[in-house]
């Protein structure tokens, strides 16, 4: 005989129970090293404004000198390009500073992007007085 006309829809069943969870993944890749940061306090100046004269640096709140001791051409190389020069044509011994001596024996290659980077006594460790303050001639 014929088939008989569809039968209405069941009714809708209980929700299952939930899944566990599954297994974590895999760690992904170690980023790159950053680099070595300016901690952002460091601004450096030439007292007097120009090219030339003596080299001053601020750092905790207030502007400091930094001692010739050990001051070569790539100090004031790294210092200079600071401030938007190319480099230092020289150095020198300026004195007649105030205030504190921040940096002393501050060793750089010439190639840091910032005082910060280089080699020093650390910040207000010096054996310096104002009158062994370094200068440089900025080109």
């Amino acid at each position: 005989g014929d088939r008989g006309a569809p039968g209405l829809q069941g009714l809708q069943g209980i929700q299952g129970v939930k899944g566990s969870t599954g297994d974590r993944g895999l760690n992904g890749l170690q980023g790159q090293k950053g680099e070595k940061g300016d901690m952002g306090f460091s601004i450096v100046r030439i007292a007097g404004g120009g090219s030339r004269g003596r080299a001053e640096v601020f750092y905790d709140n207030q502007w400091g000198t930094i001692c010739d001791d050990s001051w070569d051409v790539n100090d004031g190389t790294v210092f200079c390009k600071m401030l938007g020069y190319q480099r230092a044509s020289s150095v020198f011994t300026s004195g007649g500073g105030t205030g504190k001596v921040w940096l002393d024996d501050l060793k750089c290659t010439g190639t840091e992007r910032s005082i910060t980077q280089c080699t020093s006594n650390g910040w207000g460790t010096h054996n310096c007085g104002h009158t062994e303050d370094a200068g440089v001639q900025c080109v």
